[in-house]
């Protein structure tokens, strides 16, 4: 895969659903997702926690699609992989969506004198995944790959290696235990072995 999974331009999709139409889509689905557990839950401290964890699970499922993208296309090449790979910046870019609308909710539970316990790691590996995703998104953009490089790449490899990691401990330790933990733990797991594997493939061949 490159080095970032937020780097393809879409402009070989000349029609149907692409581009920015994917992520005006994602403003709408997920902020309608937090609506909807607010006015399930309350807009209290349930609530809140429920959107926390839902926009959590939709920006890792994002995430993994992302991360195996170019190693998907590479192994099994077709229709729907070619419209991945063609797209997967703006996955990428609805996942940081995702993950804007996750933070706007940690804040609020901030703001509410609720965030509890939290330990210092989490607090500290959490907050340099939101600006790796943050710098990610704010570069993913032609004019940035031109002007920043070699380290456009540098900064895009970090940043999508430190993000799996990030969900990949937040994750598996609960696998055991939760059913939800299990199956994100699974997708994660699932999305480093397409990555690597066509890769050593490649390498072989």
């Amino acid at each position: 895969m490159s080095s970032s999974s937020l780097s393809e331009p879409a402009s070989g999709a000349r029609s149907g659903f692409r581009g920015l139409r994917i992520v005006y889509l994602a403003i709408g689905v997920f902020g309608a997702m937090c609506g909807l557990g607010l006015l399930v839950e309350g807009a209290g401290e349930s609530g809140v926690r429920l959107a926390i964890r839902a926009t959590a699970r939709t920006t890792g499922l994002l995430f993994a699609v992302v991360f195996c993208t170019s190693a998907l296309r590479r192994r099994w090449p077709g229709p729907a992989t070619r419209w991945l790979l063609r797209n997967r910046r703006y996955l990428g870019l609805s996942a940081a969506v995702s993950h804007a609308y996750h933070l706007m909710f940690i804040l609020a539970l901030v703001a509410m004198g609720r965030i509890g316990d939290t330990p210092m790691a989490t607090i500290v590996g959490g907050s340099w995944g939101f600006v790796l995703l943050g710098a990610m998104a704010a570069t993913s953009n032609d004019a940035s790959q031109r002007s920043l490089r070699k380290n456009w790449r540098r900064l895009h490899l970090l940043g999508m290696w430190t993000v799996w990691i990030i969900f990949a401990v937040s994750y598996l330790p609960a696998a055991p235990t939760s059913a939800i933990a299990g199956a994100m733990s699974f997708v994660l797991l699932l999305s480093l072995g397409l990555r690597v594997w066509p890769n050593r493939l490649h390498a072989r061949s």
